[in-house]
């Protein structure tokens, strides 16, 4: 199973920003909740065992559409039909409700029609119980008095969201190898990911790859579960910019593919993919040994490329191979 999210980073400046449709705003909870029920409908459902990967992708549009591949089908489907993600009752006391979560996957939700309210729980962890969170991201660490921030929730207008349940999902993710590709957004989503199991089970780092911390896979030995962390922004392969050596742009060759983590598919059950940032920033990109396009690049004598078109592209040529790759 593979999913795909876009978001923007609210850090950007750059103008290209302000172009982009305001629709996609809601990302910034849709990527935090549509991930979490994708790779729920995989480990739950047995279909999902099969050989072959059921592909599915979550695009920014402005529709909020969903395209599913199984195998050589493809097939459109909305986002209210995802299901709903772990809950709070336990592994065995979501399977007995397992025959309601579907009829209630089955009805109208839209995932990004809520608002943020506040929420009395204690959070799951926090900057000082999850030494996954790095020091340069680590607030209460670095001696923020306030947490108020971390009693917040996400709450759908029109349907349930269930308390993520960490038991469940290890339950779910036994036997299998869990990775985020993609850019800093995966990142994050990894290593929020690895947080939330560790307060049940203890994460063991079997890997890591680079001193920024890019290529890293953790092991729940008690549940035999594994998930990684693989850095491409572009999924495709690429040269990123180098601005301390004067190349201010990067190079994104769309016929190749980035096979830092595309070499290794063989070995992953649910792979999630989050992309779009780096797509903003200055790029060439080329195709069949020859330039096709650039974005933001005045200084060249470059056709200037939409930054959907490119994006589009890389996804697409992306979830092909990944489908040739398993035929």
């Amino acid at each position: 199973m593979v999913t795909t999210n876009f978001v923007q980073n609210h850090h950007l400046q750059n103008s290209q920003f302000f172009l982009l449709p305001k629709r996609q705003l809601v990302t910034y909870a849709l990527y935090a909740l549509i991930p979490l029920a994708l790779l729920h409908y995989l480990l739950f459902n047995p279909v999902a065992t099969a050989k072959k990967p059921v592909v599915v992708v979550v695009q920014a549009t402005d529709d909020a559409s969903v395209i599913a591949s199984s195998h050589h089908e493809h097939v459109k489907v909305n986002a209210k039909q995802l299901p709903v993600p772990p809950s709070d009752q336990g592994d065995e006391g979501f399977k007995k409700n397992a025959i309601a979560g579907e009829v209630a996957a089955a009805a109208a939700c839209d995932y990004s029609d809520g608002e943020w309210v506040p929420d009395a729980r204690p959070p799951l962890y926090n900057g000082t119980s999850c030494a996954t969170i790095k020091d340069g991201q680590n607030c209460m660490a670095h001696g923020r008095p306030d947490t108020g921030y971390l009693h917040w929730r996400w709450r759908p207008r029109r349907c349930d969201l269930p308390a993520f349940s960490p038991e469940a999902f290890l339950g779910w993710l036994r036997g299998k190898h869990l990775a985020f590709v993609g850019d800093s957004l995966a990142r994050n989503q990894a290593e929020s990911l690895v947080c939330l199991l560790a307060s049940r089970s203890t994460p063991e780092l079997v890997h890591r790859d680079g001193e920024e911390n890019r290529f890293r896979r953790w092991a729940f030995r008690e549940h035999d579960a594994t998930v990684s962390i693989f850095w491409s922004p572009f999924l495709v392969k690429a040269a990123e910019k180098a601005e301390r050596a004067g190349v201010r742009h990067n190079n994104v060759f769309l016929d190749a593919f980035d096979e830092r983590w595309m070499s290794g598919l063989g070995g992953l059950d649910a792979v999630v993919l989050s992309i779009g940032h780096w797509f903003l920033i200055p790029g060439i990109y080329h195709d069949a040994g020859e330039v096709v396009g650039c974005h933001d690049c005045a200084e060249f004598n470059h056709t200037e490329t939409p930054f959907f078109a490119v994006f589009r592209q890389a996804v697409h040529r992306t979830l092909a191979e990944i489908t040739r790759r398993h035929l």
